[in-house]
C-alpha cells in the first residue's frame, strides 16, 4: 500500500496510465488548462505525464490539500492483504462517528481527512 508515508516514483504502468489519461483528456471540450497534484512524487509525475499530452505548455501546481490518507505504519508500505483489515477497521469507526479515531501507531483522523473542524 503505497498511501501517505510511502513516496516512490511512477513506475511504468503509472506512466503508461498518465500518458492514456493526457491523451483522453486532450480531447476534452473545453480541454484544461491547469493540472492539480498532491506533494506526492508519484502524483506530480502523473501530472506532469497527463498534462504534457494535452498541451506541454501547462502547468503542474502541487496543492497541499490533496494528500492520500494516512493509515499509519500498520497500513503503509505494506502488502494489501496486510494493510486491508487495518483500513477497513478505521473507515468503520470513522462510520459510526468515531471521528476522532486514528489507526494503531499513528495517521489520520476523520476529522483530519475531512479538513474540516467536525
Amino acid at each position: 500500500v503505497q498511501g501517505a508515508r510511502v513516496d516512490p516514483p511512477i513506475n511504468i504502468n503509472g506512466s503508461r496510465q498518465a500518458t492514456n489519461l493526457g491523451k483522453a483528456l486532450s480531447k476534452a471540450n473545453p480541454r484544461p488548462k491547469v493540472f492539480f497534484s498532491s506533494n506526492l512524487q508519484r502524483a506530480r509525475m502523473t501530472a506532469q505525464i497527463a498534462s504534457s499530452e494535452v498541451d506541454a505548455s501547462i502547468s503542474v501546481q502541487p496543492l497541499g490539500t490533496l494528500a492520500e490518507v494516512d493509515f499509519g505504519p500498520v497500513a503503509e508500505g505494506m502488502p494489501l492483504g496486510l494493510a486491508k483489515a487495518g483500513m477497513e477497521a478505521t473507515y468503520a469507526k470513522w462510520a459510526i462517528g468515531n471521528i476522532d479515531y486514528r489507526p494503531t501507531k499513528g495517521g489520520d483522523s476523520a476529522r483530519d481527512v475531512s479538513g474540516m473542524n467536525l
